[in-house]
């Protein structure tokens, strides 16, 4: 990667205004890519502002915000299981 596809931690720490500590911690349980020790991927901005929001809004630690992850995954697959299930169930209609 190069650098123009990569954001400091302590830039992205400042306007978000979170400890770069609690960074490193989401990239120690493999929840953000750290490269190298002090940037991360643009494209991981999106899910880092929605792992901040869960941190800030429930007041969540790295092990909290794992488990709502693995939740929030299990409904989406169950949800797109039952849309599959309506729609074979369709051919009957």
């Amino acid at each position: 990667m190069d650098e123009h596809t990569m954001i400091r931690i302590e830039h992205f720490c400042m306007v978000y205004d979170v400890d770069p500590a609690f960074i490193h911690t989401l990239g120690e349980w493999g929840m953000v890519e750290i490269v190298g020790e002090d940037f991360i991927s643009t494209g991981d901005l999106d899910r880092l502002d929605k792992l901040m929001r869960l941190h800030r809004d429930l007041d969540l630690d790295a092990s909290g915000i794992e488990a709502v992850e693995y939740l929030l995954q299990k409904i989406s697959a169950m949800q797109k299981e039952i849309l599959n299930l309506k729609n074979r169930l369709k051919i009957y209609e």
